[in-house]
């Protein structure tokens, strides 16, 4: 045992940061994937649903480069907040104030 280490946790380390050279992954990368991995699993949904709606939003928003895609979410998000309307009820609220 080196420095409260395992052996066997060495062996661990070792052999995820081959599988993560291999696959062209650095370890602040693999972090972050972690990070929200977790993140997905506290809003109770799993990996399929998320990737289905990330599809669905590329798909249905075409005319919407995709970069603006994550900031046009995050604003649907800010307005319910801020203007302290149900989430499912912005598209109408919007509709109401135009």
């Amino acid at each position: 045992m080196k420095n409260g280490i395992e052996e066997s946790d060495l062996e661990w380390i070792r052999e995820l940061a081959v599988q993560l050279k291999k696959e062209g992954t650095t370890l602040a990368e693999f972090v972050s994937i972690y990070r929200r991995h977790n993140f997905i699993n506290k809003l109770g949904a799993n990996e399929d649903q998320i990737e289905s709606l990330i599809v669905n939003l590329l798909d249905g928003a075409r005319s919407v480069p995709q970069e603006k895609i994550v900031d046009l979410v995050n604003q649907l998000f800010d307005i319910a907040k801020s203007e302290s309307v149900p989430l499912t009820e912005v598209p109408a609220y919007v509709k109401e104030k135009i």
